[in-house]
């Protein structure tokens, strides 16, 4: 980052970023503060907004380390810190106020923006055990009917599409593989039917 020795401030070539020496402050897009003192501390908004703010906060963290100027506090805030100029267009998280622009208030955010991350990896992790569960079940199904019971006229489709999917064949969901295979080759061919759709999974 270039020092302008007119407006006393580094910007980038691009004059996206800007650092204020004399306020310890740093704007993405004219906009979104990510550094600032806050009750005499320099925080900086380690949040990825996006790929290029996330290249923003590398320059001022370079330029901060040349300055020797001492980070105090790193914590993520959608938001922004206390002098951001608008909320981000999609953005889920309340803009900052002066009821929530203390260091408590800022630690709180970030606490609680963090708290939601974990959820929802949590989630994620949980949805992607369920279809790994899932894709096992398919498998030793597949195996069962085509190596077992040697029986090939069949589909395999997801627990949610039962009752939706309209086929005439024999619908089976499967729950207990060696009782449900056999209660739906039964009707396979009790009734005549060319085909069994199984279901599984939640």
């Amino acid at each position: 980052m270039k020092f302008m020795k007119r407006k006393q401030i580094y910007q980038a070539s691009n004059y996206n970023v800007t650092f204020d020496p004399k306020t310890t402050s740093a704007f993405s897009y004219h906009w979104w503060k990510f550094v600032g003192i806050v009750e005499g501390k320099v925080i900086f908004n380690n949040y990825r907004y996006s790929n290029s703010t996330s290249k923003h906060q590398s320059k001022v963290r370079t330029l901060l380390n040349e300055l020797n100027i001492k980070i105090d506090i790193e914590m993520p805030l959608p938001a922004g810190l206390p002098g951001s100029y608008r909320r981000g267009l999609g953005m889920n998280y309340a803009p900052v106020t002066p009821e929530n622009a203390t260091l408590a208030g800022l630690i709180q955010a970030s606490e609680e923006y963090l708290c939601d991350q974990i959820g929802n990896e949590v989630i994620k992790q949980q949805k992607r055990n369920e279809r790994a569960k899932q894709r096992r079940f398919e498998k030793k199904l597949e195996h069962y009917l085509e190596n077992v019971v040697h029986f090939r006229d069949y589909e395999i489709k997801p627990k949610s599409q039962f009752g939706k999917y309209n086929k005439v064949a024999v619908h089976q969901v499967v729950e207990d593989i060696e009782h449900d295979v056999e209660n739906a080759l039964h009707s396979f061919h009790r009734d005549g039917f060319g085909n069994v759709v199984f279901y599984v999974g939640v």
